[in-house]
């Protein structure tokens, strides 16, 4: 028996310019969308930025900056610590007040342990 030689293809003399051409073309327009999306997140137009806060109410507010931080927290604590020695309602409709924690704790002492809701 005869061996046949194997056939020996040969890459074509042409290449296909106009596929490539095509494929090149398809990669830059879809590069420019995918950056125009990107510079459109990245980036809102002004009218965008401004009517988010027209929606809410008017200008962008300015920030309001602490001048004095330990002052501000002294008196947030002097507030609250009034709040934890006084009494007086919560919830007046529920009948919820609060009292002192001195009270509270000698309340719950002289119930046995067992505090109300």
């Amino acid at each position: 028996m005869a061996r046949r030689k194997p056939s020996i293809e040969h890459e074509p003399a042409e290449f296909a310019a106009r596929r490539i051409a095509l494929i090149g073309a398809g990669m830059a327009v879809t590069l420019i969308i995918l950056s125009a999306i990107i510079f459109a997140v990245v980036h809102p137009p002004r009218s965008a930025q401004r009517n988010a806060f027209v929606a809410g109410g008017g200008d962008a507010p300015a920030p309001r900056l602490q001048t004095d931080p330990l002052d501000d927290y002294a008196r947030y604590y002097a507030a609250k610590r009034a709040q934890l020695e006084s009494t007086g309602w919560v919830d007046r409709e529920h009948h919820i007040a609060h009292v002192p924690i001195e009270q509270a704790m000698d309340d719950i002492a002289r119930q046995g342990g067992t505090a109300k809701p």
